[in-house]
């Protein structure tokens, strides 16, 4: 609610022990149990919810649908390899804008809510940190290309802009201590009872 979503949001916590987040077509947001049960704190998943109601309010999910199939459809009647290519560089160029707008509203809207961006910078050095530990484990192939190959932009990037609007903002904590251990309780898995339990 501090967060102020200007279109109608629905947001899920998806059962998954892998930490993500996504929005979808039509105020879908969708968090992972790995998400909240890896983050640092409170306005660490505040920041990662306002960057995805950022691409809700944009229409981002909706717009990639249509840009998708409407590339498809005309790469694959102008026909060729390169057709497919330039297809591919122009959702990928695309996809990367889409984040950039997502993380400025994301960071506007932390501001806005009195909730410091620091938490949302704490995601993305988390983030940083096993991007370079891959990128050590060596996949020349995707070093090369560098930013061509991604949907996002770097994690460096990311995190620079992040702390230059976190300088000096203070902020309320996202949640008070009993709603964030109330989170994190919703988000516990709990062993299966075995038979005769």
């Amino acid at each position: 609610a501090r967060l102020d979503p200007p279109v109608p949001v629905a947001v899920t916590i998806a059962d998954w022990s892998l930490p993500n987040a996504f929005a979808g077509p039509g105020g879908q947001i969708v968090l992972t149990r790995g998400l909240i049960e890896q983050a640092s704190g409170p306005d660490e998943v505040a920041g990662v919810l306002a960057h995805e109601i950022g691409h809700v309010a944009n229409h981002h999910p909706t717009r990639a649908l249509l840009r998708h199939y409407g590339l498809s459809l005309f790469a694959g009647s102008v026909g060729g390899g390169f057709a497919q290519t330039a297809d591919l560089g122009l959702v990928l160029a695309a996809s990367r804008d889409a984040e950039r707008e997502a993380d400025s509203h994301g960071l506007e809207a932390l501001v806005a809510a009195g909730i410091s961006p620091a938490g949302l910078a704490a995601f993305f050095e988390r983030q940083a940190n096993k991007d370079g530990k891959a990128e050590a484990r060596g996949d020349e192939l995707l070093a090369k290309l560098g930013g061509y190959a991604t949907t996002h932009p770097s994690d460096a990037e990311r995190l620079a802009a992040i702390r230059a609007a976190a300088k000096g903002v203070k902020g309320e904590p996202a949640l008070s201590a009993a709603d964030w251990a109330a989170l994190k309780a919703a988000c516990r898995v709990t062993a299966p009872a075995r038979s005769g339990d």
